[in-house]
């Protein structure tokens, strides 16, 4: 067997929201770092987008004029069911600065 150290110092397992800001942030801060992600991206996704919370990471990591460049569609709340009863459930981002959607796709899960 042989065996030979990696050309990078950290792995970060996904490479979704989470994932892709950590490795921003330590090529940022002169991390050699790779991501490992299993999907092929970007992918249609049921329902992705991002919490208003989210806008602070991206600006900082100067992401943000790319996202309003590519002009997703901002997030001004949410709304959901459950499966035991037929109520909606809604939730406003007002007081807060809305986030962006990507591409949405409904379809019904089994």
């Amino acid at each position: 067997m042989n065996s030979s150290a990696p050309d990078f110092e950290v792995g970060i397992i996904g490479g979704g929201p989470a994932g892709s800001s950590m490795a921003a942030y330590l090529a940022k801060a002169g991390v050699n770092c790779v991501v490992f992600e299993r999907e092929l991206m970007p992918r249609p996704h049921v329902g992705e987008s991002l919490v208003p919370s989210s806008t602070r990471v991206f600006k900082d990591l100067d992401f943000l004029p790319k996202m309003e460049e590519a002009k997703f569609p901002h997030k001004f709340g949410a709304a959901w069911t459950a499966a035991s009863d037929a109520k909606v459930y809604n939730m406003d981002f007002g007081g807060v600065s809305a986030d962006c959607h990507v591409d949405i796709r409904f379809e019904e899960r089994n």
